[in-house]
């Protein structure tokens, strides 16, 4: 084919290429020819196949059918054409791959002598900047010459290496002109020979245009006379329905006109009636508007003998605002007179007030460091009484921690042993000491604070919800410059800077100071440890009060963990800690145990007096047992058996009559 051997003659960078990548080149020439090769073949046999499948449509019209076959035809001419347009292509590609190959190669030698020079360059500044202070060192002015000389020598061998690199970076830019210009020329000539292709594509495309469409067209013209003589027949039935419908419609068009003529006159005198009526409302609303329009006429002119007389006052007032304006003309000149006076005596009083400041100023930078010297010895003892006030609170913590154990080890033995009910222990954060924070070594630097991102990322849940409630209802604390880079970034990202933005500018920079501001979002309900985020809506007014407290207490300052003296923070930590403490047993379970303690002692007085009647009973049985002896011994006596009723008789007989 012609347009292999274009693009096998033409090899640009030959002369300079390896051998090595003049055979990969003539590789990838191979393998592209073997892909034209092997798609035209394709195109061909899925041409042959169309062609095989649509001689079994016969059943088709016969202008279909020379659709296809022109189809399939022009098809390959477009494809013929196509293939001498992308072999000036696929040409140009290979001359454009050689070049990128030869001047990456050129780019990596420029890099590595850019690179040298650097490394050299650093290497003599260095030399050239140790030198220096040698050269400083010396007194004598012929050695600070000659070191002089030395360091201007080895200065201009610096910029004469770097005058060399510059030389050949401007040759290279000469030949890439050269090498543009000359690729210049060889598109001018692709660009000619792919207009020559491109023209004859067309004319071969005209002409076969023309050709397929008049056979088209012959086909279609066969199809046409066929369908014209089959339509004519169903054309002539229709056209009979049609008049046979026409009639029908006709008559029932007759009987509809009728019934809505009638419709029409009903509605007509109706609307009539209705008119009338109308008419006479509207005519006597016309009266009652005629009556208020003299009324407001009547208004108008009273108001308009009330303007004038107004307007004759203003213009009395005029003319005595004039006559005060002329006064305060005059008192204005006599005042600018007197600020005249008073400029000259504030200048001199200025210059004294100066001298006066000067020595103010001497003798405040002495009470200054009077007073840094008083403020290291406060902070000394300060940092004594934070400690000894440390040790002291550890030790009645720990105390009343135990006392509070054995309290609910008592209500533990209640619930479980007396009432018999399930005792839930209280959560353990009540037992919680104080925080590392707030037991810190007293010798702790002060400012030892906690960056905005760290307080920004925290691992309370609760915490979070808070900052993500500031983030919607205290946006306008965002600075400027965050607001706009907020739309550039992700979601999650963009709440993490409105978070440290707000931290920010709420001066935050402690745990403590977290802790505040969670306390303001937090509300407590009537149950031990249930606690709740307060309303979005007012978060604000919450955020308010967290700023006015946090300002009393000094901000971060005040907050910031290292200070000798216990913050209002650990003031509130430790009034919390004492509420917990005193309500570890709660007012429930506290009415409770007094209402055992009353029917426990109740129980104890019944059970002392079973214990006393037990007692009764006991001896009342001792009693009877003896009694019944003595009644055996005495029933069963001889001497009954001398008497004339003996008393087993006497007994038998109260028996029966019992009975």
């Amino acid at each position: 084919m012609s347009f292999q051997g274009t693009g096998m003659g033409f090899q640009p960078g030959t002369t300079k290429a390896d051998p090595e990548r003049q055979e990969r080149i003539e590789e990838r020439r191979k393998r592209i020819q073997a892909r034209v090769k092997e798609k035209v073949g394709k195109q061909e046999a899925h041409d042959g196949k169309t062609i095989t499948k649509e001689e079994g449509r016969s059943k088709l019209g016969s202008g279909p059918q020379q659709v296809h076959a022109s189809r399939s035809h022009i098809d390959k001419v477009q494809r013929s054409g196509s293939m001498m347009v992308d072999a000036v292509q696929q040409s140009s590609d290979e001359r454009e791959n050689i070049r990128r190959i030869n001047e990456e190669e050129r780019r990596r030698v420029r890099w590595q002598n850019l690179d040298t020079e650097a490394r050299v360059s650093a290497k003599r500044n260095a030399a050239v900047a140790m030198r220096w202070a040698s050269i400083l060192e010396k007194d004598i002015p012929e050695e600070i010459l000659a070191e002089m000389m030395l360091q201007r020598e080895e200065c201009d061998r610096i910029v004469l290496s770097k005058d060399t690199l510059i030389a050949e970076f401007e040759r290279e830019l000469r030949n890439k002109d050269e090498t543009y210009v000359k690729s210049l020329k060889k598109q001018a000539e692709d660009i000619d020979t792919l207009i020559d292709n491109m023209n004859k594509q067309t004319e071969e495309m005209n002409r076969t245009y023309s050709e397929e469409l008049t056979e088209v067209e012959r086909g279609f013209l066969t199809d046409r006379e066929e369908l014209m003589s089959k339509h004519e027949v169903e054309i002539n039935g229709l056209l009979e329905t049609r008049q046979r419908l026409e009639q029908e419609f006709m008559e029932r068009k007759a009987s509809l006109i009728k019934e809505y003529q009638s419709q029409f006159d009903d509605e007509r005198a109706r609307e009539a009636e209705e008119h009338n009526s109308m008419k006479i409302k509207l005519e006597t609303k016309v009266q009652r508007l005629e009556q208020d329009f003299q009324q407001i006429q009547a208004t108008f002119q009273l108001n308009t003998e009330k303007l004038e007389y107004n307007f004759l006052i203003l213009f009395e007032k005029d003319i005595e605002n004039h006559n005060v304006k002329n006064q305060l003309k005059r008192k204005t000149t006599k005042l600018s007179d007197m600020l005249s006076n008073m400029m000259t005596r504030y200048n001199e009083l200025n210059d004294k007030y100066k001298s006066e400041n000067n020595q103010l100023t001497e003798e405040y930078k002495r009470v200054t460091e009077q007073f840094k010297d008083l403020q290291t010895k406060f902070l000394h003892f300060q940092k004594l009484d934070a400690q000894r006030y440390r040790d002291i609170w550890d030790m009645h913590e720990k105390s009343v921690t135990t006392l509070m154990q054995k309290v609910l080890k008592a209500d533990k033995i209640v619930h479980e042993q007396q009432l018999g009910l399930e005792w839930a222990p209280p959560s353990s954060e009540i037992f919680q000491l104080r925080t590392s924070e707030a037991v810190a070594d007293p010798n702790a630097q002060d400012g030892a604070g906690t960056s905005s991102k760290q307080l920004a990322r925290p691992e309370n849940k609760k915490t979070r919800l808070i900052l993500q409630m500031l983030c919607d209802e205290a946006g306008f604390l965002v600075e400027g410059k965050v607001k706009r880079m907020l739309d550039k970034i992700d979601k999650n990202e963009r709440n993490l800077m409105k978070v440290e933005s707000i931290i920010r500018a709420l001066a935050i920079d402690t745990k403590e100071g977290m802790e505040m501001l969670v306390t303001h979002f937090v509300e407590k309900a009537m149950a031990e440890g249930d606690q709740r985020l307060v309303d979005p809506t007012t978060a604000v007014h919450c955020l308010q009060n967290f700023v006015d407290e946090y300002r009393e207490m000094g901000g971060p300052t005040a907050a910031a963990p290292g200070t000798d003296n216990p913050s209002k923070t650990s003031r509130r930590e430790e009034q919390q800690f004492w509420e917990r403490m005193s309500n570890v047993i709660s007012g429930k379970t506290n009415r409770l145990w007094e209402n055992l303690y009353e029917q426990m002692q109740k129980l104890n007085s019944i059970l002392m007096e079973r214990q006393k009647k037990i007692t009764g009973n006991q001896q009342l049985e001792v009693q009877n047992l003896d009694l019944r002896k003595l009644l055996s011994q005495y029933m069963s006596a001889r001497v009954n058996d001398d008497l004339y009723i003996p008393p087993a008789q006497m007994l038998q007989l109260q028996q029966q009559g019992s009975t």
